[in-house]
């Protein structure tokens, strides 16, 4: 049986020596302002980078035993994966909320995840744009007057 978790208190497991259970750290990470969804991608995210299936599997050892080179192992692993930038950054957000709130409590001095440390794969600025087919660009040019490959007005076209 789990002890009574008291709000926001990191708490050993019962017969679990070393292990921790954060008890609603989504919502200590950010001051109770993330919605349930995220609350829960947090959580997830949190079992991925530890790779446990239960937060309480999460060992002090494990946590203060981070060191910036297992974060960007786990951002390269995700890159590898064919992640999109936007869900790497939102992961390393949720590894990065993990150790602030460890800070915050005093039990290490530094966040392993700082982005300073550990840099967020860049996100696109163009988006993908599909290309016209032949046939299109066709059409495109004959409706405005221009033809195919001359770049000159068709006959009677009127000037742009």
């Amino acid at each position: 049986m789990r002890p009574i978790k008291p709000a926001g208190e990191l708490i050993q497991v019962s017969g679990a020596k070393g292990h921790l259970v954060v008890y609603k750290p989504a919502e200590d990470a950010a001051g109770g302002l993330l919605s349930s969804n995220t609350k829960l991608a947090y959580v997830r995210d949190w079992k991925d980078f530890f790779k446990v299936d239960d937060l309480s599997k999460v060992t002090t050892e494990m946590a203060l035993a981070t060191t910036p080179a297992a974060v960007a192992a786990f951002r390269d692993g995700l890159i590898a994966q064919g992640m999109k930038p936007s869900t790497i950054n939102r992961k390393l957000s949720s590894v990065r909320a993990f150790f602030n709130d460890l800070m915050l409590r005093g039990k290490i001095q530094i966040n392993p995840a700082h982005p300073k440390l550990v840099r967020s794969p860049k996100r696109g600025n163009v988006q993908k744009m599909e290309a016209l087919t032949a046939s299109e660009v066709k059409a495109f040019l004959k409706m405005i007057g221009l033809r195919p490959h001359h770049g000159r007005l068709a006959p009677g076209a009127p000037a742009i």
